[in-house]
């Protein structure tokens, strides 16, 4: 399995994103910022682009989809930290988000 992140930017014109939204529920996911998911899958990021290119609307919208194999820093939402520490990391990554808690 690898971990992807998808980083997207919708132009302004009017388009239904829903489809675009489905494809992405359907793996095992996390929302990472506003714009951007990380997705477990054996597919390639080609593959993925691909497949969610065609869900998008306009040629003013932005795809990225990138392989990621580490995080060697990051804190957020502790339902996030613990997605990429269980998907990410072959160890527990208690450590960092510990750090982090107020």
């Amino acid at each position: 399995m690898r971990i992807l992140l998808i980083a997207y930017e919708h132009s302004k014109l009017r388009h239904d994103y829903s489809n675009f939204f489905d494809q992405i529920k359907e793996f095992s996911h996390a929302k990472v910022t506003e714009r951007g998911y990380l997705i477990k899958t054996t597919m390639s990021p080609k593959k993925i682009y691909n497949e969610l290119r065609k869900s998008i609307g306009s040629k003013g919208d932005t795809l990225i989809v990138m392989s990621i194999s580490k995080i060697y820093k990051g804190h957020g939402p502790d339902n996030l930290m613990d997605w990429i520490s269980r998907n990410i990391y072959s160890r527990p990554m208690g450590f960092i988000s510990r750090f982090f808690k107020k």
